[in-house]
């Protein structure tokens, strides 16, 4: 048996409720976690309450070899590898992130482990700032085709793509989802599965399971920096089918597209066309085309 230390930084009582259940539904055989004294942070996984000054300022810290989970009442940026899930945390999300970390340990026997390890890829394999607009992409082909396709991000959870019935099933948060969508170095690695049967076995332990619009919209509150969807350009020309209705956190964060929704409602414009008729920002721009685009909300004219 493998037993494998955890810290806690910065918890609060409902927290260790929470961590009392989910400690007793991990399913790696093999594993198992061992809690250390307040106060002790040598635990080769820690988990953290970021939105304390005391786990705020751990996260600060280089600890490369230390796995760390990270309780968040908001989004935070975090470092590569690190699991972050939102405050106040499900007992379904923390287990996941337990058993993801003990599946790490254990297939790392006998090795360093490398928390936060990526594969090394060549810069022209990846022209984009962000994994945004390869995201999006994945998502409309898997929904045009009728595709079964399997998304990879080392070090998170892989992201399974039903465009049969559209969802997304993953053991990956909404959160953790806003972290693959602005990582920079790691572009996502997607395999064709063959068959629904497949793709049921490879997504059936654990899950979550979002419609796929869900995660399109988190996917593109993230922003693309400037960068338009692939096999796009600036200079395609779209047109919407109908008026949308955005959630409220778009238009809090986004009002301007109610204008720019309004312009494409009545005729196809390309993106340059819409950013001279609205002096918005290009970026601006972009991330809206690429959302409406994504969501089959806009048509090619």
């Amino acid at each position: 048996m493998r037993s494998i230390r955890l810290s806690l930084l910065g918890l609060t009582k409902q927290d260790h409720t929470i961590l009392a259940v989910a400690i007793k539904l991990i399913d790696v055989p093999g594993t198992s976690l061992t809690i250390l004294p307040d106060g002790m942070l040598s635990g080769e996984v820690i988990l953290i309450n970021s939105d304390t000054d005391a786990g705020s300022d751990y996260l600060q810290q280089e600890s490369p070899n230390q796995a760390k989970i990270v309780l968040a009442k908001n989004f935070i940026p975090t470092p590569q590898g690190t699991r972050l899930l939102e405050r106040p945390v499900r007992i379904h999300d923390l287990v996941n992130a337990f058993n993801t970390v003990c599946e790490r340990f254990q297939s790392s026997t006998g090795k360093k482990i490398e928390i936060g390890h990526h594969a090394n890829v060549s810069a022209s394999t990846n022209t984009y700032t962000n994994n945004t607009p390869l995201l999006l992409h994945e998502f409309i082909t898997a929904c045009k085709k009728n595709g079964l396709i399997k998304l990879e991000c080392p070090p998170y959870s892989p992201l399974y793509i039903n465009g049969i019935s559209p969802s997304v099933a993953t053991r990956a948060t909404l959160p953790e989802i806003h972290v693959i969508a602005r990582e920079k170095d790691t572009p996502p690695q997607a395999t064709a599965l063959s068959a629904i049967e497949e793709y049921e076995q490879a997504s059936s332990n654990g899950v979550n399971i979002y419609p796929i619009n869900t995660v399109i919209w988190h996917t593109a509150l993230v922003g693309a920096g400037g960068q338009i969807l692939p096999n796009h350009s600036h200079d395609t020309p779209v047109k919407l089918k109908s008026m949308p209705r955005f959630p409220r956190e778009y238009m809090r964060k986004h009002p301007e597209y109610l204008k720019m929704s309004a312009l494409l409602t009545r005729k196809s414009m390309t993106a340059n066309q819409l950013q001279q008729a609205t002096q918005l920002d290009i970026k601006i721009v972009t991330d809206f085309y690429n959302l409406v685009y994504s969501l089959g909300l806009s048509t090619i004219d």
